[in-house]
């Protein structure tokens, strides 16, 4: 009579087809366990152009003692920026800066601020030939009696650092969509549950019919889903598209005092260089008035 005792009742369950194995055909006739199937990896996407390209808007700013908790009470005149000639502007030089002032003055009119009209300031400034009169005065100076004129209480004036677009090879990263993250989280779950299992089997199965492989520890095959996340991102693909990047500076002077109160500088990428520019306009308004 034969007798086996694996000592545990746990391993008895897994193992009674393997012992029945041993009574009835003999060590050499016990098969080993099969291994669970891995889960169908994840299937990558590739990220859109626009979410590559379009960054969000990088503003760093600084306030000297400058609330504008009463902005509403305020009147705001917004000279047109500086475009240096090395900045790639439409409608020639300083078409930039006409259109930043323009987008910072609508940014401000949906905030309930209140601005000079802004072709009134351009009639002062012709009609009083203040710039041309004044022409040993810093900007800030020249801004600060401009202001005065036209009974301001800020003045908001600055410069385009960067306005230029262009089609550009774009690496295009991959990533794993959501459903197909959720899905292979569950399946992965599934295959390890399998695969714990797996791991007890072939142990019992070592012990009865392999000693020798008892000293070997079965790993799993499928990876976990953050292991394809960091696949998925370190493959790209290169992709034509248009590039903008637009950089501006802007200070904020109080008339009365001629002090530089709110100093801000803002910087985006986007596909198109008008919207990215109001884009960051918008940004700048709203770093001013927190």
């Amino acid at each position: 009579m034969i007798s086996v005792s694996v000592g545990r009742r746990q391993l008895w369950r897994y193992s009674s087809p393997i012992l029945l194995g041993v009574l009835f055909g003999g060590c050499a006739l016990i098969p080993a366990p099969a291994p669970p199937r891995s889960p169908e990896p994840p299937r990558f996407r590739a990220q859109s152009m626009e979410d590559v390209v379009n960054t969000r808007a990088v503003i760093n700013f600084h306030r000297t003692g400058f609330r504008i908790s009463d902005a509403t009470a305020k009147l705001f005149a917004v000279f047109d920026f500086d475009t240096p000639v090395t900045v790639q502007s439409p409608g020639g030089r300083g078409g930039a800066g006409t259109l930043v002032g323009d987008m910072l003055t609508i940014a401000l009119g949906q905030r309930g601020i209140k601005t000079v009209e802004r072709q009134h300031l351009q009639r002062l400034l012709q009609e009083q030939g203040v710039i041309e009169r004044n022409r040993n005065l810093t900007p800030e100076e020249i801004a600060r009696l401009v202001g005065q004129i036209a009974k301001a209480d800020h003045l908001i004036v600055g410069a385009v650092t960067e306005f230029e677009s262009a089609n550009r090879d774009v690496p295009i990263p991959l990533f794993v969509p959501e459903d197909e993250r959720d899905r292979y989280t569950k399946d992965y779950g599934d295959y390890m549950t399998r695969f714990d299992e797996y791991k007890r089997n072939f142990k019992t199965w070592a012990m009865l019919a392999a000693p020798m492989f008892l000293a070997q520890e079965p790993e799993p095959k499928a990876l976990p889903i953050e292991k394809h996340e960091e696949l998925a991102a370190a493959r790209t693909r290169s992709q034509l598209g248009t590039v903008a990047n637009i950089g501006v500076t802007m200070r904020v002077l109080d008339v009365t005092t001629g002090e530089v109160v709110w100093v801000g500088q803002g910087a985006k990428r986007h596909m198109q260089l008008q919207h990215g520019l109001q884009i960051l306009t918008q940004e700048l308004i709203d770093s001013l008035l927190r």
